[in-house]
């Protein structure tokens, strides 16, 4: 993978991570407008996907800072933690509009 590759890969991760930022924060809302038991449930779940958002974060860096074989490796884990931390926001979502 050459540079420009690895460049244009990081800017779309880093795009997907604040439209997942943005979706974080529209379920804080929503949770801020629940009843007081709903709202602790609630933040508990927030405060794993922060988490989750985080280790994302982290995986970011071991990708920028990463090159050749392992690469490739880094890549995948970061795809990986993207689409759990993005399928965790919708089920959160799912289960906020149950409430």
């Amino acid at each position: 993978m050459g540079k420009d590759d690895k460049s244009g890969y990081e800017e779309k991760m880093e795009a997907r991570l604040r439209e997942l930022d943005a979706e974080m924060e529209l379920l804080q809302a929503k949770a801020d407008r629940l009843e007081a038991d709903a709202r602790q449930k609630n933040r508990t779940l927030l405060d794993d996907l922060r988490e989750q958002r985080d280790a994302v974060a982290e995986q970011m860096k071991n990708y920028r800072e990463s090159a050749g074989s392992a690469l490739d490796e880094v890549r995948r884990g970061v795809e990986s933690a993207v689409n759990e931390l993005s399928d965790g926001i919708r089920r959160a979502s799912d289960r906020f509009e149950r409430e």
